[in-house]
């Protein structure tokens, strides 16, 4: 994912693996997020400033 990151103008790769290694209540097992980690991670990226979200507001027009 990072080498396509690179490669591919446009595409924002994170890296969140590391982020929460001693939460288990956010994994249904190791590699899998239940939904509590999914709110959490979307939450997370809904609040990035690197990731360029479109308006709302612009997209109504």
């Amino acid at each position: 994912m990072l080498e396509l990151s690179v490669s591919q103008p446009g595409f924002i790769f994170k890296d969140l693996g590391q982020l929460w290694l001693d939460q288990h209540d956010y994994f249904s097992d190791p590699s899998h997020l239940n939904r509590y980690g999914a709110y959490e991670i979307s939450n997370r990226l809904a609040q990035d400033p690197l990731i360029p979200w479109a308006n709302p507001a612009q997209a109504l027009e």
